[in-house]
C-alpha cells in the first residue's frame, strides 16, 4: 500500500521524507504528556508528503467554497469564526488556534476524500518564502473559485449570519466584548471605509493571475519578516522555561489584548501574517522601512480565507508543541501556574467551533486544548532554532535560573527618550556581558515598555540600541500588531537581544561599566503613501522601562 493511501501514516515513511531542515535543532515528535500514538501527521509542505497533501487540500477547498453560506463548514464561514472570536496579543493565542486548526482540519479531511489528510505546515525558518505551490489553483484566494468582490460577499453572507446563534446568549456576550453587538454592526465593520480596521475583505485582481493582489506578489519574506523567523529569533522565542514568558500576557478575556507581547507572537506570527498579506518593507538607504500596503487577506482577521493561513498556524502550533516537549514532564510551568491563574486560563470558554458534521463542539474550554492528543496528530520533524545541542531542559538536568538586568534612567546631554535629557539604559555588567558571549548556555531577550503607539496597519515600532546616547545604533527588532488595532495604555514588547549585542561586539563597542541605550521609533514610509491609511512622519516613542532577561 502506498504512503498516500495507507492509514495511519507510517512513521518510517515520514522520517525518510524530504523535509527542508535548517541548521537548527530537530523538533521532538513525542508530546510532553503520555498519549495514544498519533493517527495523523502534519508534514512539512516542502516534503513529498506535504506536497501530496496540497492536492487533497485543493479538493476540499473547492467543495467547501461551494457549500451554502448557511453551512458553518463553508470556507468563508470558517474564516468568520476567526474574525469573530480569535484571541491575539494575549495568553489564549495558542490553545484557541490549536482548537481552530484542529477542528478545521477535521472538516477539510471530510471534504478532501482522503482519511489520511492533515494540514501541512510551512516552516518559514527553513524556507523563508511562500511555497510556490501555494500560488496554484484554489490554494490562492486569487483563484476564480473565490468571491471576487465585497458586494457579492456581503449579499451572500450578511443574511446567512443573521440566522445564526451568534446574536443571543453566551455567544453574543463574547462578541460584545470586542464591540460587535449585532449583525448590522459586524457588517459596518467589514464594509465601512471610515473604520480604522477596514478592509478585511480583499477583492481579487483578475482571478487566475500568477501573483494575485490578494496575497503579496513577492513570495520572499521581506527585510523585517525574515529576521523575525530567523534561527536566532526562534532560539530566543523558544528559550523561556515558563508559559507566562513564552506566551503573551494574561488578560481579562480572550477578546482583549494583554500588556505584554510574547516574542513568538509579536515576531514570527504577526510579521508573517502581515507580509504575506501584502504589507511591504524595503531596504532604503541601508534601513528596512515600511513602503506600503498592497492588500491581502492574511493581514486581517478574515485571514483564513487564504489557504496559506492553515500552513502558517500549523507551524506556530508545531512550535508550541516543540516548546512544551523541550521542557520535559518535570517542568510544572509549561502551563500557567496552578491555582487561580491557571483556573482563569483553563476555564475560558471558546464557543464558536463546529465539528466535521457542522455541529457545535462539546469541548469549549481552553484547558481542553493543552495537548495535540485531542486531535490525534503529530509533526514531521522540522527546524526549530531553539535547542543548542544538549539542552539543560532535557534529560533531568537542572534548569538554569532566569537572570534579570533592569534598566535605569540615565541623565545627561543628548539623551533621546523617556523625557527631556534622560534615557532608559541597561548597565553592561560583567555578568550580562558573559551571558552575551556566543557560547552562552542561555538566550537573552529584552522587554521594552512604551506607551501604546498608534500604528497604521502594517507599520512597525522599531527598537534600536546604542552604547552611547545618539551614537551609532543597531537594530534590536520591531513590533507590528496583527489584524484589528486594539493597543491601549502601556505595552511591553519582547525582542531578541543576542543579535544586536553580537553586532555591537563586532564593532568593539561593548565595554564593562558602559550602558546600552534603547530608542523606539515609528519610521516614515519609504515609498508611495500606503493604499489604505496614508503615510506617517517619523515619530519618536518614549521608552518607559527596559528589562533584559537570560533564559
Amino acid at each position: 500500500m502506498s504512503e498516500s493511501t495507507k492509514m495511519p501514516v507510517s512513521r518510517r515513511g515520514l522520517l525518510t521524507g524530504g523535509a527542508a531542515v535548517a541548521a537548527a535543532a530537530i523538533l521532538p515528535t513525542t508530546p510532553a504528556r503520555a498519549q495514544a500514538p498519533a493517527r495523523w501527521r502534519r508534514y512539512n509542505v516542502m516534503s513529498p508528503q506535504g506536497q501530496q497533501m496540497l492536492g487533497y487540500y485543493q479538493t476540499a477547498i473547492k467543495q467547501m467554497l461551494a457549500l451554502p453560506p448557511s453551512d458553518p463548514r463553508n470556507w468563508y464561514r470558517l474564516a468568520f469564526t476567526h474574525y469573530l472570536d480569535c484571541p491575539h496579543m494575549n495568553w489564549w493565542l495558542y490553545p484557541w488556534h490549536r482548537a481552530f486548526t484542529g477542528w478545521a482540519e477535521q472538516i477539510v479531511r471530510r471534504f478532501s476524500g482522503f482519511e489520511g489528510f492533515a494540514f501541512p505546515y510551512w516552516d518559514w525558518t527553513a524556507n523563508p518564502q511562500v511555497p510556490a505551490s501555494m500560488y496554484q489553483g484554489v490554494l490562492t484566494p486569487g483563484s476564480g473559485a473565490f468571491i471576487q468582490n465585497l458586494g457579492t460577499f456581503q449579499s451572500a453572507f450578511q443574511p446567512a449570519l443573521a440566522g445564526t446563534t451568534y446574536w443571543q446568549g453566551a455567544q453574543l456576550a463574547q462578541l460584545q466584548a470586542r464591540g460587535i453587538n449585532s449583525n448590522a454592526i459586524l457588517w459596518d465593520q467589514i464594509t465601512n471605509p471610515s473604520n480604522e480596521n477596514f478592509p478585511v475583505f480583499f477583492p481579487a485582481s483578475g482571478g487566475g493571475a500568477t501573483y494575485p493582489q490578494v496575497r503579496n506578489p513577492n513570495p520572499i519574506l521581506d527585510c523585517k519578516t525574515a529576521p523575525a523567523v530567523s534561527p536566532a529569533t526562534l532560539k530566543a522565542a523558544m528559550a523561556p522555561q515558563d508559559y507566562m514568558t513564552f506566551s503573551s500576557g494574561a488578560s481579562a478575556n480572550h477578546s482583549l489584548p494583554a500588556q505584554t507581547f510574547g516574542l513568538l507572537e509579536s515576531a514570527a506570527h504577526n510579521k508573517v501574517h502581515n507580509n504575506t498579506g501584502g504589507i511591504v518593507n524595503v531596504m532604503s538607504q541601508g534601513t528596512c522601512t515600511y513602503q506600503g500596503n498592497i492588500g491581502g487577506f492574511m493581514q486581517a482577521f478574515l485571514s483564513p480565507v487564504d489557504p496559506l493561513f492553515y500552513l502558517h498556524h500549523s507551524n506556530i502550533e508545531r512550535l508550541w508543541t516543540a516548546w512544551t516537549t523541550a521542557q520535559g514532564s518535570g517542568n510544572p510551568n509549561v502551563l500557567p501556574p496552578k491555582g487561580p491563574l491557571y483556573d482563569k486560563w483553563a476555564l475560558e470558554q471558546f464557543l464558536f467551533f463546529v465539528d466535521a458534521s457542522g455541529n457545535p463542539v462539546t469541548r469549549t474550554r481552553a484547558g481542553d486544548y493543552t495537548t495535540v492528543g485531542i486531535f490525534g496528530y503529530d509533526y514531521q520533524p522540522g527546524s526549530v532554532g531553539a535547542q543548542r545541542g544538549p539542552s539543560p531542559l532535557l534529560g533531568g538536568r537542572r534548569r538554569l535560573p532566569v537572570r534579570r538586568f533592569v534598566g535605569e534612567v540615565v541623565r545627561g546631554p543628548g539623551m533621546l527618550t523617556a523625557g527631556s535629557g534622560s534615557a532608559v539604559a541597561v548597565k553592561l555588567q560583567p555578568a550580562l556581558l558573559q551571558l552575551a558571549r556566543p557560547n552562552s548556555s542561555q538566550e537573552l531577550i529584552v522587554k521594552v515598555e512604551v506607551p501604546a503607539p498608534h500604528l497604521a496597519r502594517g507599520q512597525s515600532l522599531d527598537i534600536v540600541a546604542s552604547t552611547t546616547p545618539g551614537g551609532p545604533a543597531v537594530a534590536v527588532g520591531s513590533f507590528s500588531p496583527f489584524g484589528h488595532l486594539m493597543l491601549q495604555g502601556n505595552v511591553v514588547i519582547t525582542l531578541p537581544l543576542g543579535p544586536a549585542l553580537a553586532e555591537l561586539r563586532g564593532r568593539k563597542q561593548l565595554a564593562t561599566g558602559g550602558y546600552l541605550h534603547f530608542r523606539a521609533m515609528i519610521p516614515a514610509s519609504a515609498g508611495a503613501a500606503p493604499a489604505m491609511l496614508g503615510a506617517a512622519a517619523p515619530q519618536e516613542v518614549p521608552v518607559l522601562s527596559v528589562v533584559v532577561e537570560a533564559h
